[in-house]
């Protein structure tokens, strides 16, 4: 048999994952009892909305990977609609408040060893990857036309030298100064890996 993950998208609170939960468990035990075996099955939760990263912590006790939802997150965060006239390009990720909540849950996640998959947006973008490279997370869903390339970046790429990096866009004062700083950083490293 194969391995099986579910993950629970827009979850929203403890009560709600655990309601989830107990449906896959009545399942699991519902094969178990025709004689199939108990499923090992990994369960993991979406994080995209802020009231979950308040309980980031209770969250990662509760399943064994979350997986990152930078569209909605950012959104969410950041008061943006994606049809509305305030619209997000990729320096809205580069919002300290939405750093912070970046940083908190890589912080977390590794205390609590478990995985998280950062997907989204701001995984298709090379300037944005060295951003989450230095934040933590080592790993991301992406299109499968740019797997090839990011894995020939990140093989060559100083993990200590993004965190660092990355901390100096903390005292910066602007997105707009983040947005510079992190694109000459990215020309700096490139140049020097040709």
């Amino acid at each position: 048999s194969g391995r099986v993950s579910i993950l629970f998208p827009m979850i929203s609170s403890l009560t709600e994952l655990k309601r989830c939960r107990k449906i896959v468990d009545a399942a699991r035990l519902s094969v178990a009892r025709e004689g199939n075996g108990l499923p090992d099955i990994k369960m993991g939760a979406m994080v995209e909305l802020q009231s979950i990263i308040c309980q980031i912590p209770e969250l990662l006790q509760q399943v064994d990977f979350i997986a990152l939802g930078t569209n909605d997150l950012v959104q969410y965060c950041l008061a943006i609609s994606r049809l509305g006239e305030k619209s997000c390009d990729r320096s809205c990720y580069l919002h300290e408040g939405f750093l912070s909540l970046l940083q908190y849950v890589a912080e977390e996640c590794q205390k609590a060893k478990k995985p998280c998959i950062v997907c989204g947006e701001l995984v298709t973008n090379v300037r944005m990857r060295f951003l989450l490279l230095g934040l933590g997370f080592t790993s991301f869903a992406m299109p499968l036309g740019q797997i090839v390339d990011a894995k020939e970046v990140f093989s060559h790429l100083d993990v200590q030298e993004a965190k660092n990096e990355v901390q100096k866009l903390f005292a910066l004062h602007s997105v707009q100064e983040r947005f510079q700083s992190l694109g000459e950083w990215e020309e700096r490293w490139c140049t020097t890996k040709k």
